[in-house]
């Protein structure tokens, strides 16, 4: 059996892959949302070129797109004051090794969740430097990191952060289906696109739909890939289930023959051709009621379950994203106090030690033999 197309792994690729007919025929693939007022954006596609989507004196930016594209050898970004950066992305990807310049004087934050970097990644101000250890064969899946009076702080993410945002489950849902034209096109994208949503909305309320339909995706792709191009596969299902609806099926094709053979009966007359027919049809409305029903019902149970799990964690979601921030704002002040308090420290006693000198000598000069009167 051949080895699986390999997935792309420079920028120029990813971008002949993203403006491929099979990805620009998907509707709703891309959304804009640009405040300049409120000096707010969000940008959601396939492909975004760094340097073009790293929107400057922007005080929140959320970028999520399938591939992140840094095209230069050192990317500079510039927010607001207190501005906040979030790219999620599934590929960082880079011709050579990239660098993301923070200015010295920018205080703020930028969080960059990806699951696949082409090439490695640092992020610096001129005085830090961080190289992002984030891919396959890392433990992460992101990093948050905070830059003020020209130091950087980070903390690396093991989960997704939870979120109801509307924005990126469209990213996700464009990128599911994606990996569905991929399917027998380049099963390495597909798979990686199918593997990506499913970890991103794993324990994720809002993204629960969109879990059950990547899981579902991967495991048919899994079972495609191990088959081979001349197989076919069976995704797995409970066995006394699968036996139930092949069973009704046919029960429905045989009643269905039956009433078939009568009607192309030419020794029968008009009216039983007619009983046949309806018989026929009575049959097939039948089936089709039965199967509405019990995908109803299904339905209804699921929807009943996922509004009592929402109701009962709604009040303890909190912008995770947003929190984080203030976090690193917190321990940005609480650093700064610090050092306050260390330099006045230090100026207390180099005034005491002054004070002490003084003292010494207003009292040598008060009494200069050092003798008794």
């Amino acid at each position: 059996m051949s080895s699986p197309k390999p997935q792309p792994s420079t920028p120029a690729e990813w971008k002949a892959y993203a403006s491929s007919r099979d990805v620009t025929s998907i509707p709703l693939r891309e959304a804009e949302n640009v405040n300049e007022n409120a000096k707010t954006a969000m940008l959601r596609g396939v492909y975004f070129d760094a340097s073009t989507a790293l929107l400057p004196s922007m005080l929140r930016l959320n970028i999520f797109t399938d591939i992140f594209a840094l095209t230069k050898q050192e990317t500079v970004i510039s927010p607001h004051k207190n501005g906040t950066i979030q790219i999620i992305a599934r590929v960082l990807t880079a011709d050579a090794p990239a660098t993301i310049v923070i200015p010295p004087d920018a205080s703020g934050a930028i969080s960059i969740y990806a699951a696949i970097l082409d090439q490695p990644v640092t992020v610096t101000n001129g005085s830090d430097t961080l190289t992002l250890n984030l891919g396959p064969e890392s433990e992460y899946i992101g990093v948050s990191i905070g830059f003020s009076d020209g130091k950087l702080e980070h903390e690396y993410e093991k989960k997704y952060p939870s979120t109801t945002s509307d924005d990126l489950k469209a990213s996700l849902n464009t990128q599911l289906r994606i990996a569905l034209v991929q399917f027998w096109k380049n099963i390495s994208i597909a798979v990686s696109l199918s593997s990506y949503v499913a970890t991103m909305t794993t324990n994720q309320e809002y993204f629960n739909l969109l879990n059950t339909q990547a899981v579902a995706v991967g495991q048919q792709l899994a079972g495609q890939a191990m088959a081979g191009p001349d197989m076919s596969y069976a995704p797995v299902l409970v066995l006394d289930r699968y036996k139930e609806s092949t069973q009704q099926a046919l029960n429905a094709a045989t009643a269905f023959e039956t009433q078939f053979e009568r009607f192309q009966d030419k020794k029968e007359s008009l009216e039983v051709h007619k009983q046949a027919w309806e018989t026929m049809l009575a049959q097939a409305r039948n089936e089709n009621s039965m199967r509405v029903n019990l995908r109803n019902l299904a339905l209804d149970k699921y929807k009943s379950a996922r509004q009592t799990a929402v109701s009962c964690e709604e009040q303890f979601k909190e912008d995770d994203f947003a929190l984080e921030i203030l976090r690193i704002r917190f321990e940005n002040g609480l650093q700064k106090w610090k050092d306050e308090q260390e330099l006045k420290a230090v100026l207390q006693i180099l005034m005491a030690a002054a004070s002490f000198a003084l003292n010494i000598a207003t009292l040598c000069m008060g009494n200069p033999g050092g003798g008794g009167g």
